[in-house]
């Protein structure tokens, strides 16, 4: 054992712990139980998020990095201001925001519909594109189009 450490005292520079209050003491005078914590913020239903304006047609919650990005309504990490966000996609350029999570959907339906088997491939990347996970690509695009 090292010189100073002591198996009882919790090492090098422990701090005595603070006294505990036994349970009659946290009760106040009326009898009612102190809180521990804060409480939450309760959820205002019906109150909208203000937003900042519009990009490419779509309403911004919030820019970032100086305009470089931008979070909007209906997709879940922010897009770059360079990205696209119209449909179809172009081979190397996807498609991002709302639009593209529309037509995963869609393509999704169409598929289920016609009782085409999709692979299991296909299908996980059409639900990661409907979950805003990633953008629709036009390999992708391309490859479940009837």
């Amino acid at each position: 054992m090292a010189k100073g450490a002591t198996i009882k005292g919790g090492g090098y520079g422990a701090k005595p712990h603070a006294p505990t209050r036994t349970l009659a003491q946290r009760f106040d005078r009326d009898g009612r139980l102190e809180a521990a914590h804060c409480r939450r913020k309760r959820c205002e239903y019906g109150v909208e998020p203000e937003y900042e304006g519009m990009w490419n047609g779509f309403r911004v919650l919030k820019g970032l990095d100086g305009g470089k990005a931008f979070l909007v309504e209906g997709w879940p990490t922010p897009i770059l201001a360079g990205a696209r966000t119209d449909l179809p996609p172009d081979p190397g350029k996807p498609s991002y925001g709302p639009a593209a999570r529309e037509e995963a959907r869609r393509l999704l339906r169409e598929a289920k519909r016609a009782k085409v088997n999709l692979g299991w491939s296909t299908k996980r990347n059409l639900f990661k594109a409907n979950h805003g996970e990633r953008p629709l690509n036009y390999a992708l695009w391309d490859g479940t189009q009837s």
